[in-house]
Formats: structure tokens, C-alpha cells, sequence
């Protein structure tokens, strides 16, 4: 079953859809950052069928239908089908190629049908394991009935080249505007965007490349951007990390790393471009583990760039948080411009100075959304976040983006009792602790204060149950060294 549309009246039509021609301009970005070759415009004949453009990545097409939202309601498989987006990307899909579907409302129904393909690693795997529930086994048929050419496992082999985005036209203008940040000069964002929108009109059925592109904006003044080039703002972005490393160090307890398990899942949330937050109670170890995902990602020479939510400079949009910092743009800019397309890692460490919950700074909480929602416009940016668990509990804005669909709470818990022995051993220490006392041990902050007085040699450390205990033995220590009364602090000094 094919599906034609008449050349006739295609550029108006591209004219009047303010959202096609922001996803058009969107994917421009690409040939401009050189992530892709090229892009044609409504390709005429039966190819081009059911999609606003071709978009060349790698030698693949990509085939693009954006549609801004359906008053009828999401976007369902059977509407999908019966609306003619699905059934024209069979030959498409059969040889290889790719399918983007870009909505406002959303089409969960495919997007989830894609994602679990994309996930089993065989057909069978796919079969048993995803459409086991009578509702996806129902939607995957509804699926092969619209691709009557193709088997069972030729449709899931053709899911895994279906991609499903939603996002809204305000965001996807948000979004233009942060990529042309990173990628000219010359002019602000929005009037290289509305030259871009401009040639997207005018260029239908036509292929762009770069050079194209390039060459029409320069007819204006605008001009490519290289942060990347810039070797005082690369090594400022360096700096950033290395100075978080150092601030870190002197936490490892005994002046030992350990390594936490937490940070390698971090890194695998984060490898397939999930924002990943770490989240403990107070002295958990985020920041050390945050740490050690820097660490990592430096190994794998991801530029990093991290700020500390209780260390920002006063400042009302992310723009002046840059320069406040010492760089040319917003942090989320730089980064992706040091980056040139490659991944890279936005760390936000003790997020929770900036929830209402905290009362710490609450009227920062707006530059550190601008930073995510910047980020999230770069699509190999990854972004890690430290914050306490009370926080995303109690705080309405935290708690909304650690329950977006693209977050992932990694917990930071207590030590086990093995990682408290590896502890004592590299500290030199006694490994054999009371069993009531391994509760309290199993907080690395506690636990590091241990080390420090069994080091100094406390006395009756074995006897110590609470943390009111082991304070009052780091007191004692502290007092007789300092020369005072060995007098614990009333709790109303503490």
C-alpha cells in the first residue's frame, strides 16, 4: 500500500507548519556540526513519501515526519496507521534505513515498541520478553498488518530503525537557540535561526550540505564558532574537573579511594543518554562517587565540565553563570562546543542547595533548569547530578526531574560490611568490629571519622553504638590536643 502526495502546494504547506520547519531547522544543525552529510528537502516521487526531509548520517538516510499535535489526542498506532505516517516507511525500513517520528503530543505506543526492540538482542528474546502482555502483542500486530510485506522478525528487525521523540515547539525553539550558540558567531541565535527557517522554505526538494549552509549565512554575517579551538577555554573546562578531583581527595577515608559500585552504574545509565542523579542521605558519598564517574569519563577523554549548586556566583540567567565562572558562554555551551559533537559530562554536585527544602539558595534553582534544559538540547551530553534523597522527596521542582522519563536515580547507600573491612585494611586498622557498631560504620562520613580516631587512639572506640558516641570520642580527642576540659558540646552546639 503506498500513499502519494502532490508536488502542488509542498513549499506552502512547509511555509505554514511552524513546527516542521523548527524540526527542519533542528536537523540542519546536524550538517552544520557535521554530525550528518546532508539534507533534501520533500523528496519528490514515491521515496520521499510521508516525511518532511532526508536526513544523511553516516551514508544512512534518515526519513523525518514531524507532526505538532493531532486533536484527537496522542498519537496511537492505529492513528499513526490510519493517518498514513507508518504504512509509507516499509521500503525504507527494509533496506536498512532509519524513521524519526517527532511529535508535540506524544506516540508512546510506538516509541515503546521501538525502545524494547532496541533492547532484546533477537527476535525471540523480543517475542517473549516485551509482547507478553496482550496490549503490545496486539499493537505489534496492528504494526505487521500495516507492513503486509514483511514477517514477524523483518518488522522487528525494522523497529529497531524507528526513533519516536517528543518535544514541545516551545522546547524545540529553546533548542535551536542552544545549539546555534555553541555553532556561530556574528549574530544572535534567533536571527541565524530565522536566516535557517528562510532557506528551509525556499529549498524544497533541494539537498543542503554544509557548504551550502554555510555559505548562506555568511550572506549575514554569521559565522562558525570553534570553542573547541580555544585553548584557554578548553583548559578552563579542564580546570573544572581537576579542581573537583582535588576538593574530593582529602574525603577519602583514611586517605584511601574506595570504590563505590554506584559509579559504574552511573556510567552505563549515562552511556545510553540518560540524565543520572545520585541520590543518599547527608555523608553518603555522592560527591565521592560523582567523583569517581569524573574520573572515568576523563579515561575515556569525555571533556568535563562540573559546577557545585553550593558554590555558584550570584546570577540570574546560565549566560552570567558562565561568565561569572570565567567562560566565554553558559557552561552547558562551552561544554558541548569543547565537545565538537563528541560526548561530553555536565556534572551539577550538592543540587540540594539549591531546592526550597534546603533554604540554602533557593533563587538559583532557575539558572540550574536553564543549564539542564540547555543540555538536554545537545544529544551527546550527558548529565550527572549529586543531591540528597530528602530533597527530592520534599522539593516539588527536584522531585519533578528526578521523575522525568530521561532520569535515572542511581541510590548511593550504605557500605557493606566487606567495603568496610577493605576500609580498615587499607588504614591499617583492626578488622574485627563489634556487630552493633557496623550499622553506624556503614555511613562513609561516620565511618571516616572512625578511622581518624581509632588512628589518633580514641579510647573505647568498640564500645561506641551511636553517632552521639562517636562524636563525643572525637571531642575528647579534640579537646585534650587543644589543651581545654575534655567537655562534649551541649547537642544545641552541634
Amino acid at each position: 500500500m503506498r500513499f502519494s502526495v502532490p508536488l502542488a502546494g509542498g513549499p506552502a504547506d512547509k511555509a505554514g507548519n511552524s513546527y516542521e520547519r523548527r524540526w527542519t531547522v533542528f536537523a540542519l544543525l546536524d550538517v552544520l556540526a557535521g554530525d550528518a552529510e546532508a539534507l533534501r528537502i520533500e523528496v519528490p516521487g514515491d521515496e520521499g513519501v510521508g516525511s518532511e526531509f532526508r536526513l544523511t548520517v553516516g551514508g544512512v538516510a534518515q526519513w523525518h515526519q514531524a507532526k505538532r499535535q493531532r486533536a484527537a489526542g496522542p498519537w496511537t498506532l492505529n492513528a499513526l496507521i490510519s493517518e498514513g505516517v507508518l504504512p509509507p516507511w516499509q521500503p525504507a525500513l527494509a533496506q536498512g534505513q532509519r524513521c524519526v517520528f517527532v511529535c508535540s503530543t506524544g506516540a508512546d505506543e510506538l516509541r515503546e515498541l521501538a525502545e524494547h526492540a532496541d533492547d532484546a538482542e533477537s527476535w525471540e528474546e523480543f517475542e517473549s520478553a516485551f509482547l507478553s502482555s496482550a496490549k503490545k502483542r496486539a499493537g505489534f500486530e496492528r504494526l505487521r498488518r500495516a507492513w503486509p510485506n514483511m514477517t514477524d522478525q523483518m518488522v522487528f528487525a525494522a523497529l529497531q530503525g524507528v526513533t519516536v521523540r517528543s518535544i514541545g515547539e516551545p522546547e524545540l525553539a529553546d533548542w535551536i537557540n542552544d545549539r546555534l550558540r555553541v555553532l556561530v558567531s556574528g549574530a544572535e541565535p534567533w536571527t541565524a535561526a530565522a536566516v535557517l527557517a528562510q532557506l528551509v522554505d525556499d529549498s524544497v526538494h533541494h539537498e543542503l550540505t554544509a557548504t551550502d549552509v554555510w555559505e548562506q549565512l555568511a550572506e549575514h554575517g554569521v559565522t562558525p564558532r570553534a570553542f573547541d579551538r580555544d585553548a584557554s577555554v578548553v583548559r578552563r573546562v579542564a580546570d573544572s574537573s581537576e579542581a573537583f578531583l582535588a576538593r574530593l581527595r582529602p574525603l577519602y577515608i583514611g586517605g584511601s579511594e574506595l570504590q563505590r559500585p554506584e559509579a559504574e552504574t552511573a556510567l552505563g545509565h549515562m552511556a545510553n543518554g540518560r540524565r543520572t542523579i545520585l541520590a543518599g542521605a547527608a555523608g553518603s558519598g555522592k560527591s565521592v562517587v560523582a567523583a569517581q564517574v569524573v574520573a572515568a569519563a576523563r579515561q575515556r577523554s569525555w571533556p568535563v565540565l562540573v559546577v557545585s549548586a553550593d558554590r555558584l556566583p550570584d546570577a540570574t540567567t546560565s549566560t552570567q553563570l558562565g561568565i561569572e565562572l570565567g567562560y566565554p558562554e553558559s557552561p552547558a555551551t562551552v561544554l558541548a562546543g569543547v565537545a565538537a559533537g563528541d560526548s561530553a559530562l555536565l556534572v551539577i554536585d550538592q543540587l540540594d542547595a539549591v531546592s526550597v527544602t534546603s533554604g540554602r539558595h533557593p533563587e538559583r534553582l532557575g539558572v540550574v533548569s536553564d543549564l539542564l534544559r540547555e543540555a538536554r538540547s545537545h544529544p551527546k551530553m550527558r548529565v550527572l547530578l549529586a543531591c540528597r534523597q530528602f530533597d527530592i522527596d520534599n522539593d516539588r521542582e527536584l522531585r519533578a526531574a528526578a521523575h522525568d522519563d530521561d532520569t535515572t536515580v542511581v541510590p548511593v547507600g550504605g557500605l557493606n560490611e566487606e567495603q568496610i573491612r577493605q576500609v580498615l585494611t587499607a588504614a591499617g586498622l583492626p578488622t574485627k568490629v563489634p556487630a552493633p557498631l557496623i550499622p553506624l560504620l556503614a555511613v562513609p562520613l561516620h565511618l571516616a571519622l572512625y578511622v581518624e580516631l581509632a588512628r589518633d587512639g580514641a579510647a573505647e572506640l568498640a564500645s561506641v553504638r551511636t553517632l552521639t558516641q562517636l562524636y563525643d570520642r572525637f571531642w575528647d580527642g579534640s579537646a585534650r590536643r587543644a589543651g581545654l576540659p575534655a567537655t562534649a558540646p551541649t547537642s544545641g552546639d552541634r
